[in-house]
């Protein structure tokens, strides 16, 4: 009924029928299906797309998160940049849509994994595109932290990643923290423990407590990963206690409590565990998965083994070795089961089944639900097995608690 109210306001031919057009072919993308955006992208009204039509189409794409993998979703969006760029390559809108192509690349390279290089590396030459011009100084700072977290998120490049954080003039408080985020994660990632000191003395007389908050994890981190294991502890702790709210504080936490288990039985393998996480950080992963492999034959049994089990999962996912990384989640909840990753590694599993196979996705959460009523994250895994079972069945029921 909505597409046919749409579709009449788009063929009534008044000033709104481009948007109702547009609307239309949006709502159609949606559900998968892209021949009538080809028709307006391809077809002889393309001549008719405003600049801000263009942008908006594209921009709406980026967020159909789940026609991602369609057929004819790539090619319609590289369509889009190549229409826009060819009828308004001097539109005051050029620095925005230069930011939705570099948007468009770091995800598709993300997408692609191993093979996903080139298209990250764009993502980063579209960013100094802007970063370079003066006229668009109004988008660096979405430019600087785009490319500082492709850097370091999937290029794994954390000297380069801070280096694009250099001069930045920010331009509101969200930017400056999520800047001082990537600052954080980068000084860890690149093994500068003297800067992330630092960075957490000057915490305590920072004026942003989210800030604040940030400066001290990382200072924390780098007293931990650096091998002052007691007074990592004691600093990932009193930050915890500090700034329990925070993003860090749940990450901290735990790493203190493993940690500390570790050094009451000797420390047997917090060694090699701080390696692989250093390892990891600067995309060493192979180097990362030897640091893994010793530290279950030093420490196996142990609850910084099992917290490298799931370390290892993730490692195997990000190279795309999925069946390997489902095999190590899987051996993990088994092995440990009274662990609080076992639960976390169920609940993966979940996720990574639940396009290919939802029944057996289902299945891991109501394994959670069963087993861990008290998981920290059950409020999301209630909500992705029912999310399935109304997909497969109408409203079902929560399993029994055991």
């Amino acid at each position: 009924r909505l597409l046919a109210m749409v579709d009449s306001l788009s063929a009534g031919g008044e000033g709104n029928s481009t948007f109702f057009a547009l609307t239309s072919a949006l709502l159609r993308a949606g559900a998968g299906d892209f021949s009538l955006a080809r028709e307006l992208v391809a077809g002889e009204g393309k001549s008719d797309l405003a600049a801000e039509a263009i942008h908006y189409f594209a921009s709406a794409m980026l967020e159909m998160k789940d026609q991602r993998k369609a057929k004819g979703y790539d090619d319609l969006f590289l369509e889009l940049i190549d229409l826009f760029m060819k009828k308004h390559s001097r539109s005051p809108m050029v620095p925005q849509m230069t930011l939705v192509a570099a948007r468009y690349s770091r995800e598709a390279g993300a997408e692609a994994g191993p093979q996903g290089r080139a298209s990250l590396e764009r993502a980063v030459e579209l960013a100094d595109r802007i970063l370079a011009n003066r006229a668009w100084a109004a988008y660096a700072e979405q430019a600087a932290l785009l490319k500082s977290r492709v850097l370091l998120e999937n290029l794994r490049d954390p000297v380069r990643a801070l280096a694009a954080l250099d001069d930045v003039e920010w331009s509101s408080p969200d930017g400056l923290r999520e800047g001082e985020e990537l600052k954080v994660r980068a000084n860890l990632a690149a093994g500068r423990w003297e800067d992330a000191k630092r960075n957490g003395a000057a915490a305590r007389s920072d004026g942003d407590s989210i800030i604040a908050a940030a400066r001290s994890y990382c200072a924390a981190m780098a007293t931990f990963l650096s091998g002052d294991f007691a007074a990592g502890v004691d600093s990932l702790s009193g930050m915890a206690e500090r700034y329990p709210w925070s993003k860090w504080a749940n990450d901290a936490l735990e790493t203190a409590v493993t940690a500390r288990l570790s050094l009451d039985g000797g420390g047997a393998g917090l060694e090699n565990y701080a390696g692989a996480v250093n390892a990891a950080a600067a995309g060493r992963f192979e180097r990362a998965l030897e640091a893994l492999d010793a530290l279950e034959t030093e420490a196996a049994g142990t609850a910084v083994a099992a917290r490298g089990a799931y370390m290892r999962g993730g490692i195997l996912l990000e190279l795309g070795r999925t069946e390997e990384a489902a095999a190590a989640l899987e051996a993990l909840a088994e092995r440990y089961p009274l662990d609080r990753f076992a639960p976390r590694a169920l609940e993966r599993l979940g996720m990574m089944a639940e396009d290919a196979d939802p029944e057996r996705a289902s299945g891991y959460y109501a394994g959670i639900i069963r087993r861990y009523p008290d998981y920290v994250f059950m409020p999301r895994v209630r909500t992705r097995y029912m999310n399935l079972q109304r997909k497969s069945q109408g409203p079902g029921e929560f399993p029994e608690e055991a």
